[in-house]
Parts: C-alpha cells; structure tokens; sequence
C-alpha cells in the first residue's frame, strides 16, 4: 500500500450499514472536489460498469434466495470486474476515485454476517481487486433505531429485508474492519450529511496537497 500511495490517484471509500446515507454523501462529496477543480470519479459497489450492473440486480433482488458462498462470489466477480475497468484505469489517471462500498462491506455482510472466514475473504478480495486498496475509508456507523426509521418496506432489497440481527453482526463487522485497518475510521451517521461530508474533507484535505 505504502509503495503505491501518491504515485498514483486517491482512492476514498465510503462504506456502512444500509440506510447510512451513503450516496447522499458521496454527491456532496464529488460536488466539492469538482468546485476546487479535482478531477473525480463516482461510483459504486455492486455495480460501476455494466456487467457488475447486472449482477447488482441479481444480488439486490428480494425474490432470490442465495446462498452464502455464492453471494460473496458474485459480489467478488462484481469487484473484479469493476477495480479492472473502472477503478484502477482512473486512479492510473490520477484522479481521486469516490466509491461507495468496497471490499469494507464484505468483511461486514458476507463475513461478520454470513459467516464467510476472514481468510478466504483476503485470499479472493485481493485477487478481484488486483490489490488495490482505499486510501482512505469513512465507515459510516448506524444503530438499529436509525435503521428503523428511514425507508420503507415496500422499498426494500434483498439484504435490507434481513431482520435486526443480521444488521447487528453488521455493524459489528464494520467496527472490527475499522480496528485493523488504519485508513479506515468510523464516523456518526447520526449527523447530518453535511457535518459528515465536512469531517471527510478535513482529513482528505492533506492527502490531496500531497498529490502530484
């Protein structure tokens, strides 16, 4: 990680239980970049490029009943297909690339929650993401009660219709990534958007005066 820091763009990763507010801070983000005249890519997980697109569909589809070994394949073929064609050619490019979602929520989901061993996460997410990895990780943090009253549940995915405990190992998951990974850090989600946004930029700030 260190030997590819700065020789190439930032890599910021917003991550975090459903409902978090992720996309919503991810435009703000992007918005501010763009005004200080930052080149900036926005995207996501699942999904970024077609093909990771159409399995995005398969994996959010609450009609579906997937199995645990299967859903964290697919989500790894998505991530392999998209860090390939999207993600790495524009960190090449040195711009700064906002993603919501990446390896962080893998570890939370199909690990944490699922029960897929940490092990055999490392060996594939390092394979799919040809090792490229965030410079930066905001993990939004989200209690139950937050979850509860945001959305609908007419409006609900596959993995939103999950019950609470399956949210609760969750978010477990993503407090013990935050732990091992020193780019990583948790922030409230109970803040508003721009606050949040805000604390994102102070620490991204340096990063950027240290690009080329």
């Amino acid at each position: 990680m260190a030997s590819q820091r700065f020789k190439r763009g930032l890599f910021v990763v917003l991550d975090g239980p459903d409902r978090s507010g992720k996309s919503t801070l991810s435009g703000l983000l992007w918005e501010r970049l763009r005004r200080r005249g930052v080149s900036c890519l926005r995207t996501r997980e699942p999904g970024g490029v077609p093909l990771a697109e159409a399995l995005r569909r398969v994996l959010l589809d609450k009609t579906r009943d997937i199995a645990p070994f299967t859903e964290f394949l697919l989500y790894e073929a998505a991530r392999s297909q998209h860090s390939r064609d999207l993600i790495l050619p524009a960190l090449a490019r040195y711009q700064v690339v906002l993603c919501d979602r990446f390896s962080p929520a893998t570890y939370a989901y199909q690990g944490a929650a699922r029960g897929i061993p940490r092990r055999l996460i490392d060996l594939v997410d390092g394979v799919a993401t040809e090792g490229v990895e965030p410079d930066l990780t905001a993990v939004i943090d989200l209690p139950e009660s937050e979850f509860q009253k945001r959305g609908s549940r007419s409006r609900e995915d596959r993995l939103e219709r999950e019950g609470a405990r399956f949210r609760r190992r969750v978010r477990e998951g993503f407090k013990d990534y935050v732990r091992r990974h020193r780019e990583a850090f948790l922030i409230d989600g109970r803040k508003n958007s721009g606050e949040i946004a805000a604390e994102i930029m102070r620490r991204l700030d340096p990063m950027l005066k240290r690009r080329p």
